[in-house]
């Protein structure tokens, strides 16, 4: 393949053109500000770019995609940088960039990804990005698909559905997406549907005499369905009909959908398809771009990040001013068991800012918060409270005590098989254990 190599650093073009010249590709160096720059392409029939994000001066390799693009011409390009942001990487993505390496990297890190390439290559319009100083923390190699999509996702208006578990991140995810698109202007509607009544769904969704609605409120911003797979089933079979139709009939008055749709859950929505209380139809309409949030104990290598932007967020929200905290507390937080949330390990920084002595958060400190019972011990009932807490956060404690009936009722019905029996035991009638069973979706043999 003919190949152009655009980088302000001679040492990094020579070293890319070697690697690729030995491989049987033809290589032309650029630095990315020439006046010749476009009419080299032409003239050498290229196939592929390798782009640096960062050039001379205020010049970045984006620019000079743009420059390429408005010359009329659609040439795959690899982006190469030393600064994997989350800016960077939803930048390129919305620029149409598919592949991003991280410097710095080898010949095999480079010849695997210019192998995909062989003349075809996907031709994008180039879409401008309005920068955003809110990250998603993350190594580059955990996130550099979730900004990909992001940065897809804030260039169309194609339904999203974010899963991940509780504290993962999912709203921050469906903000960067508004906030890079262009409705980032546009009201950005927040709907929690946990609480929605069946009652209550026409007039909350599509408002009333005297209530606009989350669709009217939202207007041609973003309207964000929070716990998406709570709805019931009737209420999933009306939204299904108006996502499909974008038109809802309400009395006289006639509600059109205008804004973009971002749905989020905490629940795998395949494996309630699966039990069929979730449907198959609307499924496949909210799921052509899924973005999954890994949880914590699937991105270990992050936590040192993750704390350090919790410091800084802290001292900005508590007004303290933390300069850091001691190696070994890292360490320990490193190897410490939060399980799957990203929500805890906030809530101890900000537990250790408020409680610190000195201007380093110190290990003693970590320790006196997630000190754990000793084995010869039983923890107590307070301890499991706090525990739980710890896990939910404050901001998520309107779920704790629906999510906490769930899991003991599914316990008990493991270990009591008997329903009559059962309802003696939590000296509630039958009928009342039956409805909860329903409600929570919980199968039971109905003895």
């Amino acid at each position: 393949m003919n190949i152009v190599i655009i980088d302000d650093q001679a040492d990094i073009r020579y070293a890319v053109e070697k690697m690729l010249s030995n491989k049987g590709h033809t290589c032309y160096g650029f630095s990315g500000d020439e006046e010749d720059l476009i009419e080299g392409i032409e003239v050498f029939d290229i196939d592929l770019i390798i782009l640096d994000m960062m050039l001379e001066g205020s010049l970045t390799g984006l620019d000079v995609l743009e420059k390429i693009k408005k010359a009329s011409y659609q040439i795959p390009t690899i982006l190469i940088t030393a600064y994997a942001t989350a800016s960077n990487l939803i930048n390129a993505a919305k620029s149409g960039i598919v592949d991003i390496i991280e410097k710095p990297f080898g010949t095999e890190d480079i010849l695997k990804v210019v192998n995909k390439y062989k003349r075809e290559g996907k031709k994008g319009k180039p879409f401008l990005f309005k920068d955003s100083n809110e990250e998603f923390i993350g190594s580059f190699e955990t996130m550099k698909n979730i900004y990909s999509k992001i940065g897809i996702a804030a260039k169309s208006d194609v339904i999203v559905s974010i899963y991940g578990k509780n504290g993962t991140g999912k709203s921050l995810v469906a903000k960067l997406i508004h906030k890079n698109s262009t409705r980032a202007s546009k009201p950005f509607i927040t709907v929690n549907c946990t609480s929605i009544a069946q009652e209550q769904f026409d007039a909350l969704f599509f408002g009333g005499d005297d209530y606009a609605g989350y669709v009217n409120s939202a207007g041609e911003g973003t309207l964000f369905l929070d716990e998406f797979s709570d709805l019931k089933l009737p209420l999933q079979g009306k939204l299904l009909r108006f996502l499909e139709s974008g038109v809802f009939l309400l009395d006289d008055r006639k509600v059109q959908l205008k804004a973009r749709i971002i749905c989020e859950s905490s629940i795998n929505l395949k494996e309630l398809v699966e039990k069929k209380l979730f449907r198959n139809d609307l499924y496949h309409k909210i799921s052509m771009l899924e973005i999954g949030l890994p949880s914590l104990d699937k991105r270990r290598e992050d936590i040192k990040d993750l704390i350090f932007h919790f410091i800084k967020l802290a001292n900005i929200e508590l007004k303290t001013n933390i300069k850091g905290i001691d190696k070994d507390a890292v360490k320990f937080l490193e190897n410490y068991n939060f399980g799957e949330n990203i929500r805890e390990l906030k809530n101890t920084i900000y537990k250790s800012i408020l409680g610190v002595r000195y201007e380093n958060i110190m290990l003693e400190e970590i320790k006196n918060l997630l000190q754990t019972p000793s084995q010869d011990s039983q923890p107590t009932l307070e301890n499991i409270c706090k525990n739980i807490v710890n896990i939910y956060g404050i901001e998520s404690s309107k779920n704790i005590f629906d999510d906490l009936e769930q899991g003991i009722l599914k316990e008990l019905i493991n270990r009591c098989h008997n329903i009559s029996a059962l309802a003696k035991y939590m000296d509630i009638s039958r009928n009342t254990l039956k409805s909860k069973l329903k409600k929570y979706d919980i199968p039971s043999n109905q003895n």
